[in-house]
């Protein structure tokens, strides 16, 4: 009976420190996903991204640095591949880029499509 009781304090215990710690749970980053036409790649490895997060949405600018990855279908390229591959992309079509900030530090971690 002992080691029954004992068991189950036990699971009680992790299961109140699990949930505590869902609690805690605070987000490092955020992702934009917008249309390739709303999008402006940065010119340089210390560069803007620029783009509009919705319709009505003012222009927002973040700051990418020379950690910032840039991926095409999948595949890390170079900003300047980066900008070379976008750029052939039709501007009208609904070609979605994912954006991912870092929030403490207002930073572009990666610029993601698939085209």
């Amino acid at each position: 009976m002992k080691i029954k009781t004992l068991a189950a304090i036990a699971v009680l215990a992790m299961i109140g420190l699990s949930t505590s710690a869902v609690a805690d749970f605070t987000p490092v980053t955020k992702t934009y996903e917008v249309a390739i036409g709303d999008f402006q790649a940065p010119i340089s490895a210390n560069g803007v991204a620029r783009f509009k997060p919705c319709n009505t949405c003012e222009l927002k600018s973040i700051r990418v640095t020379p950690n910032t990855q840039y991926v095409v279908n999948g595949k890390s390229l170079t900003l300047d591949k980066f900008r070379n591959a976008i750029s052939q992309a039709d501007r009208g079509a609904l070609i979605p880029v994912a954006v991912m900030e870092h929030l403490e530090s207002n930073t572009v971690v990666s610029i993601r499509v698939t085209l």
